[in-house]
């Protein structure tokens, strides 16, 4: 492999473990799991104030179905009263045939009110029953999320590791003076070496010289860009006259 090459490949892997680095350095994806879990907290203090919502509605239809119950037994005992015991009384029956009114009334007003109440409960059912479902799916969001981003982390660490290997070895095959003018530019440069097309430097993006593209053709030193100073590239030398 020619230096240029070698030095052209230095750079594509040292271009990979960049890429590694901003995966493994990149800490949006721990924001993102904070994010859906403190959603899945709120939600679920939601859903759990639902429960006792259910819980306040049903014990509170027990009572009233508990009172109305009463309240028949009551209207029965008057009706019973009404004809069995007050005679010709009329004050008695005056007063009798009041509190069946009022029974009546409150009965009414009873069953009215657990109406009402049954149709809450129902809509709570709903409004728990759709919180159920976000829940659950924040909860699989929040783990295959956690998954994705986890394989992508290993996955950088192996490839660290090989692109590594890799550099040190590419890095054995490039004279010593060719590495400190590399290390040199890379220090103020992530981009050192960059490939040639159609006259066109792939860093700066602005045609070379015809004296850089003779360089560059003869392929037996380092040639650099008359205008970036990085070290250019081109495996198609014939069509750079």
């Amino acid at each position: 492999m020619s230096l240029n090459k070698n030095i052209y490949e230095l750079q594509n892997e040292y271009n990979k473990m960049s890429e590694c680095d901003e995966i493994l350095n990149n800490n949006s994806y721990k924001y993102e799991l904070k994010k859906l879990k403190k959603e899945f907290e709120n939600l679920k203090v939601q859903f759990i104030n639902k429960n006792e919502c259910l819980q306040q509605i049903k014990q509170e239809i027990l009572e009233l179905n508990i009172n109305i119950n009463n309240l028949k037994k009551e209207i029965e005992e008057g009706n019973y009263n009404l004809y069995n015991k007050s005679g010709s009384n009329l004050k008695l029956i005056d007063i009798i045939n009041n509190k069946l009114n009022n029974d009546k009334k409150m009965l009414i007003e009873l069953d009215n009110k657990i109406i009402d109440m049954l149709e809450r409960e129902e809509k709570i059912q709903e409004e728990r029953k759709i919180l159920r479902e976000k829940l659950d799916n924040i909860k699989e969001n929040f783990y295959n999320y956690k998954e994705k981003e986890s394989k992508k982390v290993n996955q950088a660490n192996t490839n660290k590791e090989l692109i590594e290997k890799k550099i040190s070895n590419i890095r054995g095959n490039i004279p010593k003076r060719y590495l400190e003018m590399f290390d040199e530019i890379k220090s103020r440069n992530k981009k050192v070496a960059v490939k040639l097309n159609d006259r066109i430097c792939g860093g700066c993006k602005i045609e070379v010289s015809a004296v850089t593209i003779d360089n560059i053709n003869k392929d037996n030193e380092i040639t650099f860009c008359d205008n970036c100073g990085r070290m250019l590239f081109s495996d198609k030398k014939s069509e750079n006259k």
